[in-house]
C-alpha cells in the first residue's frame, strides 16, 4: 500500500490475459466503490493503482474488491484452470527453507538414535524430473511454476532427510536463504520506490507491451550442460541396469548425474545479484531476467534512456566576463531544449557555438 490512501494491488491472473478493455473494466468496477477516487491498471507492473479514502475503505476491502472484479471480468483459459492459488516466490522459498531445517533436524535425530536410513537410490526418483526432457516444464504448466518447483523441492528434501543426507539438505537450505533474502530485499525496495510513482490516474496507467520473441530463447551454458549430462547419464544408467544387480547401481548413476547443482549455482548467483541491486534501489520486476544473463550475447543501449535527453551544464570557462555571467547565460540557452541546441544569439548577445581557436 502506498502512503496517503494510494494502494498497489497485484492482480493474480496472468498479465497476458488482461488487455486494454479488460483493464478498463477493472478500473470501472473499482471506481464504483464508495471512497475510491480513481483506479488505474498498470500492465507493466501487473497491478491496479487505487487512490482511496482510508477513513472509508480498508486495504482488505480493496483486495477483496479486486479479486471479485477479476472473477467477473477476466476469463481463465482451460489450460490454466488448475484451481491452485498463486504462490508468492518469497512464500515458496520460506516453506522450502523450513522443510530443509526440519529435514536436517530429523536426519540428525535419526542418526543419533541409529535408525535405519532409506536407500539413497530413491534420490533417482526426483532426479528423473530433470533428466527426462520437458518433464519439469509439463509439471509447471499443469500446476504453475512455483507450485511445481515447491513439490519437487519438498520431495527431494523428504528423500534426503529419510536417507539421513544432512549435507544435501543443509546445502539446499543455504541456497534458500540466498533466494529468500533476494525476494525480501526486492519487496522492501518496491515499498520504498512505490512512493515515487505518480499519483494521477492518467500517469499511473500503462498498456501491455508485446514481449513475444521472434525466435525461441536459445539455451544458455547451464541448459546445454544439463542436456548433455542428462543424455550421458540416461545412457550410462541404462547400460548399468542391464548388468546383474545393476538396478540399484543405475539409480545411483541417475542421482550422481543430476544437473541440479548447475541450476543451483546459477540461482545462488542471480539471487545475490538481485539482493545487491535491491540495496541500490534497483527494482527488478522480472527476477527471471537475472537467470537469463548467461544467454546475453548482444547489448543495445538507448542513450536517451540513460541521459533523459536533457542537456546538463557541468562547467563553464568564460572568455569575457565573469564565471557567474557565463553560467547564467549558458543555463538560459540550454534550459528546456532536448536534442539539437539553438545556435542563434539571445537578447543578451550570447550564443552556443563550437569553440574557435583565438585569432593571432
Amino acid at each position: 500500500m502506498g502512503p496517503d490512501g494510494l494502494a498497489h494491488i497485484e492482480v493474480r491472473h496472468p498479465r497476458d490475459l488482461i488487455g486494454a478493455e479488460t483493464g478498463e473494466l477493472l478500473e470501472k468496477a473499482l471506481g464504483t466503490l464508495r471512497g475510491v477516487d480513481w483506479a488505474a491498471w498498470n500492465a507493466a507492473l501487473g497491478r491496479l493503482l487505487i487512490s482511496y479514502d482510508e477513513d472509508t475503505l480498508g486495504l482488505d476491502d480493496l483486495v477483496e474488491a479486486v479479486a471479485s472484479a477479476e472473477s467477473d471480468h477476466i476469463p481463465v483459459a482451460a489450460d490454466r484452470a488448475a484451481g491452485l492459488p498463486q504462490l508468492e516466490a518469497e512464500t515458496r522459498q520460506l516453506v522450502t527453507l523450513v522443510a530443509d531445517l526440519i529435514g536436517a533436524a530429523g536426519a540428525t535425530v535419526a542418526q543419533g538414535l541409529r535408525l535405519p536410513a532409506v536407500p539413497r537410490e530413491l534420490v533417482a526418483v526426483v532426479a528423473m524430473v530433470d533428466h527426462i526432457p520437458g518433464l519439469r516444464d509439463r509439471l509447471r504448466r499443469a500446476v504453475g511454476r512455483d507450485w511445481a518447483d515447491l513439490a519437487v523441492s519438498a520431495a527431494s528434501v523428504g528423500i534426503d532427510a529419510a536417507g539421513q543426507a544432512r549435507l544435501s539438505v543443509l546445502a539446499d537450505a543455504a541456497m534458500r536463504v540466498v533466494l529468500l533474502r533476494e525476494a525480501s530485499a526486492q519487496r522492501d525496495t518496491w515499498q520504498r520506490r512505490a512512493a515515487e510513482l505518480p499519483r494521477e490516474a492518467g500517469a499511473s496507467r500503462a498498456d501491455r507491451v508485446d514481449a513475444t520473441r521472434a525466435a525461441a530463447l536459445p539455451d544458455g551454458p547451464v541448459e546445454r550442460y544439463a542436456r548433455r549430462i542428462s543424455t550421458l547419464t540416461l545412457l550410462a544408467s541404462g547400460a548399468v541396469a542391464l548388468l546383474p544387480g545393476g538396478v540399484r547401481r543405475a539409480a545411483r548413476v541417475l542421482a550422481a548425474g543430476s544437473p541440479v547443482p548447475a541450476y543451483a549455482g546459477r540461482e545462488a548467483y542471480a539471487g545475490e545479484l538481485g539482493r545487491l541491486l535491491a540495496r541500490r534501489d534497483v527494482l527488478v520486476r522480472d527476477p527471471g531476467a537475472l537467470r537469463r544473463l548467461d544467454r546475453v550475447d548482444t547489448v543495445v543501449i538507448d542513450a536517451r534512456a540513460l541521459t533523459g535527453g536533457r542537456h546538463v551544464i557541468t562547467h563553464v570557462v568564460p572568455i569575457d566576463g565573469t564565471v557567474e555571467d557565463a553560467w547564467e547565460a549558458a543555463s538560459r540557452l540550454v534550459d528546456g531544449h532536448r536534442g539539437a541546441l539553438p545556435t542563434d544569439e539571445d537578447t543578451g548577445g550570447w550564443a552556443l557555438t563550437v569553440p574557435q581557436p583565438p585569432t593571432p
